[in-house]
């Protein structure tokens, strides 16, 4: 579960569910509007470790919305980070 996702401009992402995740980004379920090009800061835990949480900037590279539902879903591509967050993403994805 994504506890928030907000886009670094003006729009903010208050929930997402983490659908997939790899080194490389992650597939959410969002109920905002969000298209690709957006870039936007992830705060990623799970629901019942919320001090493991991992923060970092992103940029959507693909949404899909399908006719008759109020969700999408976007893949959101990791912007670079460094050693010590690439062994936490690694870490909470063994889990």
């Amino acid at each position: 579960r994504v506890e928030e996702a907000e886009p670094l401009a003006e729009e903010t992402i208050t929930a997402a569910f983490l659908l997939d995740m790899s080194l490389g980004g992650v597939k959410l379920r969002v109920a905002s509007d969000v298209t690709p090009g957006d870039r936007v800061w992830l705060s990623i835990g799970r629901c019942d470790r919320g001090a493991d949480e991992i923060e970092m900037a992103g940029r959507v590279v693909w949404t899909l919305r399908e006719d008759g539902y109020a969700t999408a879903t976007a893949g959101v591509e990791f912007d670079a980070f460094d050693g010590s967050t690439r062994s936490r993403v690694a870490r909470f994805l063994a889990r």
